[in-house]
This record gives C-alpha cells, sequence and structure tokens, in this order.
C-alpha cells in the first residue's frame, strides 16, 4: 500500500482518474491532481472554486469540476490548465454532478449537469473548443 502526500485539508469528496492522472476534490475549494503511477502531486488549484468542490468529470478533452459555489469550471485534460469558468445562470444552487456522453442526435458531446435546485441542464460542447 502507498499513500498520497499533502493531500487536502478537509474532507475529499471525490476521487477520479482520468487519463492517467487522479483528481481529487474537497471541502477546502480546492482540486488536486495527481500522477496515477508515482502518486506525487503534479498539480493543486486554490483560487477558481470559492466554496466547496463535489467533483469532476471529463467531457470530451476536457474536465469539468463543479462546487457548492454553483461555478462549473472547464480543465484541459493532457494540459491540466484552466480554460474557462461557465455561466451559472442556469443553476440556482449548487451543481451536485456531470455526467458526459456522445449525443448522436447532434453528433457532439453533451454534458449533463444537476444541481441542488433541483434542475437537470443540457451543456452542446463544442468539440473544436474542446
Amino acid at each position: 500500500m502507498s499513500e498520497f502526500n499533502s493531500t487536502h485539508e478537509n474532507k475529499v469528496n471525490s476521487i477520479t482518474h482520468i487519463d492517467g492522472f487522479v483528481w481529487t476534490t474537497s471541502d477546502d475549494a480546492t482540486i488536486k491532481i495527481w500522477d496515477a503511477v508515482k502518486h506525487e502531486r503534479v498539480a493543486s488549484y486554490a483560487d477558481f472554486h470559492s466554496s466547496k468542490v463535489y467533483g469532476v468529470a471529463k467531457v470530451a478533452s476536457t474536465v469539468w469540476s463543479f462546487s457548492w459555489d454553483r461555478s462549473i469550471h472547464v480543465w484541459d485534460a493532457k494540459t491540466l490548465a484552466h480554460r474557462e469558468r461557465l455561466p451559472t445562470t442556469f443553476h440556482d444552487d449548487a451543481v451536485s454532478g456531470i455526467v458526459a456522453h456522445r449525443n448522436t442526435k447532434y453528433q457532439c458531446w453533451q454534458a449533463i449537469t444537476s444541481s441542488l435546485d433541483r434542475a437537470i441542464v443540457a451543456w452542446l460542447v463544442n468539440e473544436a473548443a474542446s
């Protein structure tokens, strides 16, 4: 057994394996990314979400993070760089989940988000930008 060093300051809400990296999210409002083989942290982000981060999901070639603060942030899955913050006008409460799939009707990726406001929102993803 091997332990990851320098984890979170508060409880860990999710752990997700994406393309050789382990992404963790926490009540400390951070996202940490680890090399899945070496168990070494390769990135840590504390300046994007203002409250607990519930999780991440892979959407096409990006990773979307979602939070209690109602925000959704988009990250590059390969470079791990932050790309953008999506508009928060679609959810009136914390974003609680994201799933993604290839939409065969529109021939593109689609992300579906859920919220504590009971709303479910479908997003068509521009693959040229992802």
